[in-house]
């Protein structure tokens, strides 16, 4: 778990006290006058072929004396299509997660705080915890970018991975979008974009010759996008700018650094190890999962490459929102040599009652997975009451394929794995594919051991990242990686003959004779 570490004060800023606050990297009221000009120039372009679509049927029918059915058809479908597209909509703010309260989070607040007073801006109405390795700012109501609510939302996956030091740029990097305006501007450019995405929606490819009517709106988004994300990623490039002087380029580039890094290993973690469990009603510990995920399980290699290093040369799409981390990194200029990089408690250290928010967390980022409210559950636990069930409906549906074999006999299997292959069948009955018999053969062994070894009163640890491990007084054994080891000779055929004489299992069959009690780890 991450650990409670009290701050009496925040860490102090790079520049306290006598900071002037930046101006503006661009123009607000030339940037405003594009993303208005860009929605209008849409609406203009939407309206005027709707108009057209509408007069056409009239203008054909008093050329030809007689108006033309088919023609009358498609030209009002598309224009109530391109009508419908462009109408506007109701905006309804959802809370991304559970709400941050200054009462609640005296810690995190002391640093907004600090850094908001440092950027000469003034605090988010609202601060919202969310599930994303990710942070962002937003203003919502208003008129014409004035008077909306100030909105920030924080991730706690990347309030895990960054030290304090770190998360102050991130956090100076957003109040930067304050300071030049970006919030204001969001939401004409969010709706222009919504509603050329459901103009270009790719469902109406099936809708025939009506998808002719996307061409002009294509040409129009392509040209729109340009210019959008273009001045996207010079935004970002000004926050960056701003963020550095306020914590100092060493911070920011690190940080950049550790996103960059740990972005894949979060996305694999969720996919892997965190959604499944979920997805079988129980609710582990975010947090603690994915601390243990990037710091000693796979999750460690996925970060490895880069680390300490300058990353792989990219560059940026003229699509992209965002600038490559490349350009990031050399938009922040040159990090005087020996320049101090405070390593500092991780972020997610200024948080009290982690558990209670994860709980909120996840039920509101994740309503499509399990059933009802899942329920809370250790990692520790996850073994025997999530996988463990999996390993006997797998074994159950394979009894008469494995029925027949001892544990002496898996070096023969592992070598020879093609055999017992062919009459595996996954829980659902079917045949495995040809290009799965290797793996299919490895984790049907690991499956039918594992139980075998609880059975007899093994115990089994799980934690994100790391292959299932077996354990007892006798010895240890990682089960699904057995036919792997044996296979390759990494552990030979006398070393497997010692280990079942040490541990007693000499003469034990593959399959366990009875369901496995959940088992204390």
């Amino acid at each position: 778990m991450i650990p409670d570490v009290a701050f009496s004060q925040s860490v102090p800023l790079r520049h306290p006290g006598n900071y002037q606050p930046m101006p503006q990297s661009s123009p607000f009221p030339r940037r405003a006058v594009m993303a208005i000009g860009l929605m209008l120039g849409f609406h203009l372009l939407a309206l005027s072929m709707a108009a057209g679509l509408l007069y056409l049927p009239w203008a054909a029918a008093r050329r030809s004396g007689e108006p033309n059915a088919r023609v009358t058809i498609y030209c009002w479908l598309g224009a109530a299509f391109i009508l419908w597209s462009v109408a506007p909509r109701r905006d309804r703010f959802r809370p991304p997660g559970p709400r941050l309260r200054p009462a609640d989070q005296p810690r995190l607040f002391a640093e907004l705080e600090s850094v908001a007073r440092a950027t000469g801006q003034t605090m988010p109405s609202r601060v919202y915890l969310i599930h994303d390795l990710n942070a962002s700012v937003s203003e919502r109501g208003g008129m014409l970018g004035m008077g909306g609510r100030r909105f920030m939302a924080l991730g706690l996956p990347l309030m895990q991975v960054l030290t304090v030091p770190q998360f102050r740029g991130v956090i100076a990097h957003e109040f930067g979008h304050y300071q030049a305006g970006d919030t204001r501007l969001s939401p004409w450019i969010y709706r222009t974009h919504s509603a050329m995405a459901r103009m270009l929606d790719p469902s109406l490819n099936s809708w025939g010759i009506l998808g002719i009517l996307r061409l002009p709106f294509q040409l129009y988004g392509r040209w729109y996008l340009r210019l959008t994300q273009a001045d996207s990623r010079r935004q970002e490039h000004a926050a960056d700018a701003l963020a550095s002087r306020i914590v100092g380029p060493a911070q920011v580039a690190a940080g950049l650094r550790v996103i960059h890094q740990t972005a894949p290993a979060y996305e694999e973690f969720l996919r892997r190890e965190y959604l499944p469990v979920m997805g079988a009603g129980f609710l582990p510990p975010l947090a603690e999962g994915f601390q243990h995920f990037v710091h000693v399980g796979e999750g460690s290699a996925i970060r490895s490459p880069g680390t300490g290093g300058e990353p792989e040369p990219e560059t940026s799409d003229p699509f992209d929102s965002h600038p490559s981390l490349p350009e990031r990194l050399a938009a922040l200029g040159p990090i005087p040599t020996g320049a101090a990089l405070d390593e500092g408690p991780p972020a997610a250290s200024l948080l009290d009652d982690l558990p209670e928010l994860e709980s909120k967390l996840l039920s509101a980022a994740f309503p499509e997975c399990g059933t009802g409210h899942p329920e809370p559950i250790s990692w520790q636990e996850v073994g025997t009451r999530v996988y463990a069930p999996h390993w006997r409906r797998l074994v159950d549906a394979n009894r008469d394929a494995l029925k027949t074999l001892d544990l002496s006999d898996l070096p023969w299997i592992a070598r020879n794995p093609n055999d017992l292959a062919r009459r595996l069948r996954g829980p659902d009955g079917h045949a495995l594919e040809e290009d799965a018999w290797e793996a299919g053969v490895a984790y049907a062994i690991g499956a039918a051991v594992s139980l075998n070894l609880l059975e007899r009163g093994w115990s089994l640890e799980t934690y994100p990242g790391r292959p299932e491990r077996m354990f007892s007084p006798q010895g240890e054994l990682q089960p699904f990686s057995l036919t792997r080891e044996l296979a390759s000779g990494e552990r030979s055929w006398s070393d497997w003959t010692e280990f079942l004489s040490r541990t007693g299992l000499s003469d034990a069959a593959l399959l366990p004779a009875a369901v496995p009690t959940t088992t204390t780890v």
